[in-house]
């Protein structure tokens, strides 16, 4: 995310690079959605069924209107795992979006959540495990839709490559970006300190 709004993606007002946009959509729409239907609203546990499309009257105005958005005629997002949640729905509301699915190898993925203090429903690699398998069954739901405009990037990767400029430039011109090479610095390794 840090990387396309350093080329221009519009995330909303930020501070820091955190987008409030992403917040906003997070305590206003996913949050309610998934408590309103019995689930877990910090959705690490009791997870809604891969492919689950909840009936939210009105729920593109409503994003619209927590989006921050200042010109909908250029690029703009948001991110979150609760959005994946219910991606139908997402789906149905911008059928036009693009998707990017951000990859993790499953160690370094597992041990992250095990250091993210708000990541509280398990305490032990095997509970997040088996998080990262539910999710895995909503993402393989989202891959696999042959309506959804998506493609699969894996920032770990870049923090090893060098040359990689050729890609990103592709990944900014699919999303409808303008690539900037100064961008890549958001990969440095330096910047993802293991604490």
């Amino acid at each position: 995310m840090k990387f396309l709004h350093a080329n221009g993606l519009q995330v909303g007002k930020t501070a820091e690079m955190h987008p409030l946009m992403e917040g906003r959509i997070r305590d206003k729409f996913y949050k309610p959605t998934l408590r309103h239907h019995g689930f877990d609203p910090m959705a690490q546990s009791h997870l809604p069924p891969p492919g689950w499309k909840p009936e939210v009257p009105q729920a593109k105005e409503t994003i619209l209107s927590l989006s921050e958005v200042e010109d909908f005629d250029k690029p703009w997002g948001f991110k979150g795992v609760k959005g994946l949640l219910m991606w139908k729905l997402l789906h149905e509301a911008f059928p036009g979006a693009k998707w990017v699915v951000i990859y993790r190898e499953r160690a370094e993925h597992v041990q992250s959540l095990l250091r993210t203090g708000f990541m509280n429903a398990y305490t032990n690699e095997n509970g997040w495990a088996k998080y990262l398998n539910e999710i895995n069954a909503h993402i393989a739901t989202l891959v696999n839709a042959r309506d959804v405009d998506l493609t699969i990037f894996s920032p770990a990767t870049l923090r090893d490559d060098k040359d990689n400029d050729d890609y990103l430039h592709g990944f900014c011109e699919w999303v409808g970006l303008e690539y900037n090479p100064r961008s890549k610095k958001v990969f440095d390794r330096k910047l993802y300190r293991r604490q």
